[in-house]
């Protein structure tokens, strides 16, 4: 039986980061939030502790157990020791596992990979993603509903079995010209990803509150 762990994944070992080689086989799950961390300088960008209501925006994986080992020594030599944080996506709070590098100096350049960000993305049935897609999942989604099957927008509300759910890595202003092309804006929801029925963390367009 394979046991995967959650992982959150920020700095130098997110998308595009110097480090991010060493995610190799785990499962992108979407965009999440860690409580209290922020960004250390270890001449690669790491988490660390931070201010009680600090929120540090990040990745989340599914890392086979044994990975996780290797992870420890891989970044041992950048002083990094696992820890256990609690995160967020919208109301979700949860524990998961990541790698604090407490004896490095706060990050003042985080400049590295601003303005992209990885995440997953529900498409509704008439709306093209905003860039191609790393690739596309089937997931159901909890909290929001079709509008109906013609709808660019998904409504509030309810669940949607068997989602299509897109793996983007997109520039933010493209993203949110992508939302304001369709009329809608973002809310955090959750779902389980098939085949595998692993909880994921997306994003889904939904009409503007009148």
């Amino acid at each position: 039986m394979v046991i995967r762990v959650l992982y959150f994944a920020s700095g130098d070992l997110a998308y595009g980061g110097k480090l991010h080689g060493l995610m190799a086989g785990s499962i992108f799950a979407g965009r999440i939030s860690a409580v209290g961390l922020e960004l250390r300088d270890c001449s690669v960008l790491l988490p660390g502790s931070g201010r009680r209501d600090a929120r540090l925006s990040g990745e989340a994986y599914y890392i086979d157990a044994w990975r996780l080992s290797e992870l420890d020594s891989r970044l041992e030599g950048f002083g990094a020791r696992r820890a256990t944080v609690r995160v967020e996506h919208g109301d979700v709070v949860l524990n998961a596992e990541t790698h604090l590098a407490e004896d490095c100096r706060p990050a003042t350049d985080t400049a590295a990979g601003r303005g992209w960000v990885r995440l997953l993305l529900v498409l509704p049935p008439r709306a093209p993603p905003p860039v191609q897609p790393m690739a596309v999942y089937l997931a159901d989604i909890a909290g929001v509903s079709l509008c109906s099957s013609a709808s660019r927008l998904l409504c509030r509300g309810g669940s949607i079995e068997n989602a299509a759910m897109a793996d983007v890595y997109v520039e933010l202003g493209r993203l949110a010209d992508w939302l304001e092309e369709l009329g809608g804006e973002p809310v955090q929801v959750t779902g389980r990803m098939k085949p595998l029925d692993l909880t994921v963390f997306a994003v889904a367009p939904v009409a503007k509150k009148v």
